[in-house]
């Protein structure tokens, strides 16, 4: 149960990140952009469409922003989304769902999967990345568990995922938590914080439906890219994720690990920031080719 102070907190949180857009940097032109809403079991997500060129393409990147679950938006991750977008010259979609707490866990997974379904029920796209931004990672590994588990057929559409520095796991008990949260963010009290408002309850969090890094085998999952920064408390979850899913009872595909140095949680957002530069610079690199290879 959410009280009044607590929801004061939120709405603080939301407003901040979005009076802070401004650190992203200018939006970059592209030749089209639509936006529509998708309603699954009465919750409304906010879609946003960019098409960096006007011919059709069977490619899309599903875009899910980070936020720790209670914040963010399309608004938030627009400027990101272009750069992705235009860089890959690939369509994209920026998937903004209901917010916890007003709406909890799976709730977002839910949508998502929704929302992949009525996509390939278009079938206009034939190759569909998923893309998720620090909690919007989170929402992301949880979906492709649940569509992994289901034997869904979104399998045969899904060419890959990309977890930017993403939770992966509830219980919180890695070395990177224990040495870093305490001096950058997000810090153990925020992570704990967020989880509660996330989820309905800790009875679940061993469960790879909730803790993604909690499945041992991935030989079903895509091709999948990580990203990791060396300033980050929730970088060892993305090193051990990569470790599973690239080695022995892994998928033994096109998979990329991009330790970033010197950056902290959340850079690649403010890409456009001089102390973010060269690690964006080197990311989205990385990330291109990633595309590039997973949709040829």
């Amino acid at each position: 149960m959410v009280d009044n102070q607590q929801f004061k907190h939120i709405e603080k949180i939301r407003l901040t990140m979005e009076e802070n857009n401004y650190l992203a940097g200018q939006p970059s032109l592209i030749a089209k952009i639509e936006e529509s809403s998708f309603i699954n079991d009465g919750r409304v997500s906010q879609l946003r469409w960019y098409f960096p060129k006007m011919a059709a393409t069977d490619e899309l990147v599903v875009l899910v922003h980070g936020g720790g679950y209670i914040a963010g938006s399309i608004t938030t991750h627009d400027v990101m989304a272009r750069k992705i977008a235009n860089e890959n010259q690939i369509d994209l979609v920026s998937f903004g769902y209901s917010l916890a707490p007003e709406y909890k866990f799976p709730s977002q997974v839910n949508d998502l999967i929704a929302l992949l379904e009525h996509i390939k029920k278009l079938d206009t796209y034939k190759k569909i990345i998923l893309l998720g931004d620090s909690a919007g990672g989170t929402i992301v590994a949880e979906s492709l568990e649940k569509i992994i588990t289901s034997q869904s057929d979104l399998k045969q559409i899904i060419v890959g995922q990309v977890l930017l520095y993403a939770a992966l796991s509830f219980e919180f008990k890695t070395a990177s938590i224990e040495k870093l949260s305490d001096h950058y963010f997000p810090s153990r009290p925020v992570l704990e914080e967020n989880r509660d408002f996330y989820l309905n309850g800790l009875s679940d969090i061993a469960d790879p439906l909730v803790s993604p890094l909690n499945r041992e085998e991935f030989t079903d999952f895509p091709p999948t890219f990580v990203l990791v920064e060396e300033l980050d408390p929730l970088r060892d979850e993305g090193l051990m994720l990569f470790k599973k899913i690239d080695g022995p009872l892994g998928n033994q595909k096109n998979n990329q690990l991009v330790d970033a140095k010197n950056v902290k949680h959340g850079f690649l957002q403010y890409f456009v920031q001089p102390e973010n530069q060269e690690a964006s610079k080197q990311t989205f690199e990385a990330l291109k080719n990633f595309i590039k290879n997973v949709t040829k």
